[in-house]
Order: C-alpha cells, then structure tokens, then sequence
C-alpha cells in the first residue's frame, strides 16, 4: 500500500506544504509598493517567502548556496526525514478515508475494438460483445493449434 500511497498526488487545495495558491503569489507580485513584512502578515506567511515571491532572482540564488551547503551532508537527519513521509503517508490514508482524495483511475484500450475504458480487476475487454468475440477467437485458435498438431 505505500508504493502506492507514494504516486498518490496531493492537490495544491490538500498539500500542507503551500499556504499560497498561484493567484495569490500573482498577487504579491503586483504590490511591490507595500513592504514585505505587511503583506507577510497579511498572508500568514514569512517575509522571507514574501521577498522570494517578489524577487526570484534571489530564490535561485539562495538555492545554488544551499545544494553547495548541502554537499557535506549538513541538513540530512534520518530518522527525522522517515518520520515526515510516515506523517505523509497517514495524512493520505486519512484523506482516502474521508473521500476526499482517490486513486487515478487507469484507462486501458480494449484488445478487441481499441475503445478506452476504465480499468478493472483483470478486465481487458470493454463490453461483453468483446468478450463474446474474444471467447469465439481464442476457441478458432485453439482449434487451428490442435489441428496443427495432429
């Protein structure tokens, strides 16, 4: 089940990492007459993210310092970074639980007509005239197989 809570992607509205949505970084960018310690706290955030979102330039460089950081193994914890994606992995459980979150469904073409439908337990036809077709061209083969080995 965690391999596939893993590919389970959380939506912008359901990451608790974001607080800000792309319309409201828009935003931020079109005040830059307004300092960034207000609209920090007028959008509940940090004025450090206010100054990246109004200055990008920065956020790459901060970026580049901190991969160079980085390198000797400085702000790697083990033991920490297991209990954040454990604490992940119970928040996506919790949002399956409530309905809130479901896994994609797959879409297949069928191996008869080539029709996309949604994928099933095992299922590989879309409809039961497939599967009628499907039946009466495995029984030909079958047929053609034990004449050819006689």
């Amino acid at each position: 089940m965690s391999k596939k809570l893993e590919a389970l992607r959380l939506t912008p509205m359901h990451d608790r990492r974001r607080k800000l949505t792309e319309e409201k970084k828009e935003e931020i960018k079109k005040r830059k007459d307004t300092s960034s310690r207000q609209l920090a706290k007028e959008y509940g955030v940090s004025r450090r993210l206010i100054v990246f979102i109004q200055h990008p330039e920065r956020l790459e460089r901060h970026k580049e310092l901190y991969r160079e950081r980085r390198k000797d193994g400085r702000y790697y914890d083990r033991e920490r970074h297991t209990a954040s994606i454990r604490s992940v992995r119970n928040y996506k459980r919790e949002l399956l639980k409530k309905g809130t979150l479901s896994f994609p469904q797959k879409t297949v073409r069928c191996i008869i007509c080539g029709r996309e439908f949604i994928m099933g337990e095992r299922v590989k036809l879309c409809s039961v005239e497939c599967v009628r077709v499907s039946k009466i061209m495995t029984m030909k083969k079958y047929k053609e197989k034990k004449k050819l080995t006689k």
